[in-house]
C-alpha cells in the first residue's frame, strides 16, 4: 500500500510514486505539464520519500498590528 501523498506544491496535481531502482531507492515525482517543473524526492523507502514529499514550508505569520490600528 502506497503512503498518502500531498499534491504537488507547484501545480496541485497528484504526484507519482515510482518503484525502486537497482539501488533500492524509490522516487516521488510530479510529471504534470501544467507547472513545467519536475520535482523528485529520492529515498531508500516509500515511507521516507513520502515524509520528505509531504513536508511543506511553514506559513508565514500574519503581521502584528497595534490595537489602535496603526
Amino acid at each position: 500500500m502506497q503512503p498518502d501523498l500531498k499534491p504537488c506544491p507547484f501545480c496541485g496535481h497528484a504526484p507519482e510514486m515510482l518503484g525502486g531502482d537497482a539501488y533500492g531507492y524509490c522516487a516521488i515525482s510530479c510529471q504534470s505539464g501544467d507547472c513545467y517543473v519536475t520535482v523528485t524526492v529520492v529515498r531508500p523507502s516509500e515511507a521516507g520519500a513520502a515524509v520528505d514529499w509531504n513536508r511543506r514550508a511553514a506559513e508565514p505569520e500574519p503581521p502584528v498590528t497595534r490595537e489602535d490600528g496603526r
